[in-house]
């Protein structure tokens, strides 16, 4: 009966350690997985809506689009610079367009058409690739056909003013280029006519 007892008493103490261990296991997983300002020996992180670089990834956003900026010195380029970069600036076309002289004794004209060159102030312009140099010349070109008007007005007082005798030969042409340039220049800001080419220059 005693033996029986005893047998009785060892598995019922058994049963008890599991359970009161149990009991341990479950209060100390509790403790340790459920939000709480008291101290815990380590912390688990639970990640509900996949890996954190997802996550991160979707809070930055889409990658944006790169875009051409070009800054603009206010000081002009060196004529070493101007003569060196000459033909790779952002060309103008205008005209063609015509103009009365100024001569008294016969009624004569002139039509011209002409590219006007810019040279950027800033260096990268001039290494750019193919499709961001498109942009940046398409924003230079933007600038100046906002002050079109302002260089047609420049081009008419500068011709008008002048006589067959005047424009007729080379170097006539050549003083008419450099008194155009002193006219538009100051309309033009920080970046300025470099050069100017006729492409058509008709006297009658």
């Amino acid at each position: 009966m005693k033996e029986k007892l005893g047998s009785l008493t060892g598995i019922f103490n058994k049963r008890l350690l599991i359970i009161v261990g149990g009991v341990l296991y479950l209060a100390f997983m509790t403790y340790i997985l459920l939000p709480s300002n008291l101290p815990k020996p380590f912390y688990i992180e639970v990640s509900w809506d996949g890996s954190s670089a997802a996550a991160a990834a979707e809070e930055a956003g889409p990658t944006p689009t790169p875009t051409v900026e070009l800054t603009k010195p206010s000081e002009a380029l060196p004529s070493e610079y101007s003569e060196l970069l000459q033909g790779r600036g952002v060309m103008f076309p205008i005209g063609p367009k015509i103009y009365n002289l100024a001569d008294k004794d016969a009624r004569r004209y002139v039509k011209i058409s002409l590219v006007l060159e810019i040279l950027p102030h800033d260096m990268t312009f001039y290494t750019l690739p193919q499709a961001e140099r498109a942009l940046a010349e398409e924003k230079y070109t933007q600038e100046i056909r906002a002050k079109e008007p302002l260089i047609e007005d420049a081009l008419t007082t500068a011709l008008t003013s002048k006589t067959y005798e005047e424009v007729f030969t080379v170097q006539g042409k050549e003083n008419l280029k450099k008194e155009i340039l002193e006219a538009i220049n100051p309309l033009m800001g920080a970046e300025e006519v470099s050069h100017i080419y006729f492409t058509e220059f008709l006297i009658q």
